[in-house]
């Protein structure tokens, strides 16, 4: 089994105020609202970082990849 070196986060959001539903092929996905959880995997010495939003009953909703850039001066 491949090993990720890294850091996971889970945030588990107990309340909102207003979930936040996100338009996607014309549908209403909510991403976020009471109970819900995001998941959040970023690789050791990648440029990358993945988000996992799940539901109350952990069932994802969302999956996204976001790419890292740093500015020309940090490399």
């Amino acid at each position: 089994m491949p090993q990720i070196k890294g850091y996971i986060g889970l945030l588990t959001i107990n309340s909102v105020l207003e979930k936040q539903i996100w338009k996607y092929n014309n549908k209403d996905v909510v991403v976020c609202d009471n109970g819900y959880h995001w998941l959040t995997i970023m690789p050791y010495d990648e440029f990358y970082c993945i988000t996992v939003m799940m539901g109350n009953s952990y069932e994802m909703k969302v999956c996204y990849i976001d790419m890292i850039k740093l500015p020309l001066s940090n490399v």
